[in-house]
């Protein structure tokens, strides 16, 4: 179930905007209406919410409240009078802003395809804190770039099965590379410096025991990842 918010002076289509959602998905639930900036902030600090229908007219001050809250980064579909005011506002935490005048199935609409972002963006958490644990309980340092670096070539790979792990150096490395501005060959030699380190770390049983080693080695890059694939 998706918990909406809808933060709206105008009580009159705030209701009608609610009960249009309400009827149209069944996986939707709209937990309150609020009419001002100070309401829309309390609601936000004791709910549990997904998704924030804002009118613009609400201060500054709440969309900054709710760009703190990274639950809620790319949540908030901004409702507005004036379609020139997609131009006045920059925010991290607005997924879309919409004009009043559009049709309630299009609200709808966005608010669909706002739930399926989130639940990619949920279920890539999800994994990524999988990969972690697995990572600590082998001894690697989280605060080391090169474990950065592995836990996103693992979720990487986790969610694209085709690309081949044989070719990190072709076909992974690049991608990590260019979204840390970093050469290939540095991503490679961090991630097997953070490797070393956790050889160092971790207990030469447990090392066994987790890849199936009849005797103390440190694991290749390649083992580490499918073997971690497959236990999440």
């Amino acid at each position: 179930m998706v918990n909406i918010l809808i933060s709206d002076e105008n009580i009159y289509y705030a209701t009608y905007l609610m009960n249009c959602i309400n009827d149209k998905n069944k996986n939707v639930r709209v937990i309150g209406i609020v009419k001002n900036g100070l309401e829309t902030i309390k609601k936000i600090e004791n709910n549990d919410i997904d998704i924030i229908l804002l009118n613009l007219i609400m201060p500054f001050e709440v969309l900054n409240k709710i760009k703190q809250n990274k639950r809620l980064s790319n949540s908030c579909i901004v409702i507005s009078g004036n379609d020139s005011d997609d131009c006045k506002i920059s925010n991290n935490a607005i997924y879309k802003i919409l004009s009043r005048s559009e049709s309630i199935d299009s609200i709808v609409k966005e608010i669909n395809e706002l739930i399926i972002y989130k639940e990619k963006i949920n279920c890539e958490r999800k994994v990524e804190s999988k990969i972690r644990y697995e990572l600590v309980f082998l001894g690697y340092n989280l605060s080391h770039n090169g474990t950065t670096y592995l836990i996103e070539t693992i979720k990487y790979i986790k969610f694209n099965p085709d690309k081949e792990l044989e070719k990190l150096e072709k076909t992974i490395y690049p991608i990590i590379s260019k979204k840390h501005r970093k050469s290939i060959n540095t991503i490679k030699c961090s991630i097997n410096r953070a490797t070393t380190y956790m050889y160092c770390q971790c207990e030469i049983e447990r090392l066994k025991k987790y890849f199936h080693f009849y005797i103390d080695k440190k694991p290749n890059i390649k083992t580490i990842i499918t073997t971690i694939i497959n236990k999440i």
